[in-house]
């Protein structure tokens, strides 16, 4: 496991994380271990009430053999909202996820630019 935080100028959060598995078949068993209760929709992170699909990512944007599901706290949010996506690339897992407190909440861009970035370092 590999993680990497930062926190931008406006005060988003950033973070990803990287779980490597020792095979396709563990990786992608544990994602689908992570939609088993919640009928396509991802379990909840933490601080998160709800997720729902993120409408402005399309999961034909990533790269050729990996896969990527973008999620954002579903309206009105709390203090705090957060994005979150799901990238898999073969062995290797990866979670990002930005959050920022305040009514503004995160922007899509960057969220998505991030998201691109890590596809493409993965795939």
């Amino acid at each position: 496991m590999a993680a990497r935080g930062w926190t931008m100028k406006d005060g988003t959060s950033s973070r990803v994380y990287l779980l490597q598995f020792s095979s396709v078949a563990y990786s992608t068993a544990f994602l689908d271990e992570l939609y088993a209760d919640s009928q396509s929709l991802p379990i909840p992170l933490a601080g998160e009430d709800e997720a729902t699909y993120d409408e402005d990512w399309s999961a034909t944007a990533g790269v050729q053999f990996t896969t990527a599901h973008a999620y954002s706290e579903a309206e009105p949010h709390g203090a705090e909202q957060v994005r979150h996506a799901y990238v898999l690339a073969g062995d290797t897992l990866a979670l990002l996820v930005h959050s920022r407190k305040g009514e503004a909440g995160t922007e899509a861009v960057p969220f998505h630019q991030t998201l691109i970035l890590q596809n493409q370092l993965l795939g």
